[in-house]
């Protein structure tokens, strides 16, 4: 069972306020051959006043987080396809080269997965090792490149101190409970002035939407401000940029044990606003959803993710009056998603005879809306999640 925390996982302060609470969140596990979990759980989201950054109060236990490892990120290969992965990893490499780390000495990657990132710093001249707990990625590190990997998640004794030069550390710390102390873990293994990457999902940008962002396997969620203050209060100082929805920090290990942090005032004052926007948003998201019903009007998804469960879980929208599920990744077709008794199908479906509404659910819609042209060309309708919730349908052509 979860317990509700009383001080800040990040910087130990007491003011913490309540942003949003959800009596009954709904999260999936991912799908394997053999099987397809649905979770519900109660959520809160909160802020502490005192660093600016917005957490779960109710954060999920260690029993919650093993089982979606296990089944949602525990599998491989995963759902992303080896293009896109390789893709990512060359435009990081780069990133890093022109933000001035050094391809010399000794380099950690924390969630390391199948070695592919390492392998990249491993031919431009580094000396690499893996940090991840999953067996079968970790495998296939040593099988493809010869890299090794401890099989473990990463705690300040997992290393020795002052190991290594750099430490690529991507979309791991939004998974972590104690925070604190895994900054404080960084900080031991990094040799003085060497480099620490960390990329976390940018919150600040889906806050100031007010739309739902919240993952359960997610207790943390940073803006630019918080994180470069999480970062300078455990003696690393450097920069936070934004790319592509992802928070980048490049910072050095400095003398300090701390530095000075600025005020927090902006990212408390951002949260505010979010809640705000956030009980707009489902209000009209709502609106939308009692028009399709009043038209009776079946609805499909278009989208299994994130989302997707953050639109079960604060709208009104209920599993039973799902009809049909579109996904892109073909990975994920004719798995079905226990509760909903439907499985997943390609967006090319709706194309040969789709419902009366598709809800999109990604940011990334207007390629979905390009997915389906043919049923919008035939006078059939989306509901357009952002900036906000509307019933698409396009203008008839003129004969």
């Amino acid at each position: 069972m979860s317990k509700t925390i009383d001080r800040c996982p990040h910087c130990g302060g007491s003011a913490l306020e309540v942003l949003v609470e959800i009596e009954k969140y709904s999260y999936l596990i991912r799908p394997t051959e053999f099987e397809s979990i649905w979770r519900t759980v109660p959520m809160t989201v909160g802020l502490c006043h005192s660093c600016g950054t917005s957490m779960q109060l109710l954060p999920p236990n260690r029993e919650a987080l093993d089982e979606i490892y296990s089944k949602y990120y525990g599998s491989y290969p995963t759902f992303a396809s080896d293009a896109e992965m390789d893709e990512r990893h060359r435009e990081f490499l780069e990133f890093l080269i022109a933000s001035g780390v050094p391809m010399t000495g000794h380099a950690l990657e924390i969630g390391s997965y199948d070695g592919r990132f390492l392998a990249r710093l491993q031919d431009a001249g580094m000396t690499v090792h893996g940090c991840d707990p999953n067996a079968a990625a970790a495998a296939e590190a040593e099988r493809a490149f010869g890299i090794k990997t401890t099989l473990d998640y990463f705690t300040p004794d997992t290393f020795p101190a002052d190991s290594f030069d750099f430490v690529s550390n991507r979309l791991v710390l939004e998974h972590v409970t104690e925070p604190d102390v895994f900054l404080s873990g960084l900080r031991k293994v990094t040799r003085e002035n060497g480099f620490v990457c960390i990329e976390v999902p940018d919150c600040g940008i889906v806050m100031a939407e007010g739309a739902p962002f919240w993952m359960y396997e997610h207790p943390n969620y940073f803006t630019a401000g918080s994180l470069l203050r999480a970062m300078r209060r455990h003696g690393f100082d450097g920069t936070v940029t934004s790319h592509k929805g992802i928070l980048r920090a490049v910072c050095r290990k400095t003398a300090h044990a701390t530095l000075p942090t600025d005020d927090a005032a902006v990212d408390v004052a951002l949260a505010h606003e979010f809640r705000r926007k956030y009980r707009d948003y489902v209000a009209r998201y709502d609106a939308v959803l009692a028009e399709i019903r009043r038209q009776g009007l079946p609805m499909a998804v278009y989208g299994i993710g994130n989302y997707f469960t953050n639109l079960i879980s604060s709208t009104s929208l209920d599993p039973s009056e799902i009809t049909a599920i579109y996904d892109g990744n073909p990975k994920k077709w004719n798995i079905e998603i226990e509760g909903l008794g439907l499985p997943i199908r390609s967006p090319d479906t709706a194309n040969q005879g789709g419902p009366g509404v598709v809800l999109l659910a990604s940011a990334s819609y207007q390629g979905m809306l390009d997915r389906i042209a043919p049923y919008m060309e035939r006078g059939g309708r989306a509901l357009l999640p952002f900036p906000t919730p509307m019933l698409y349908q396009r203008p008839a052509v003129a004969a």
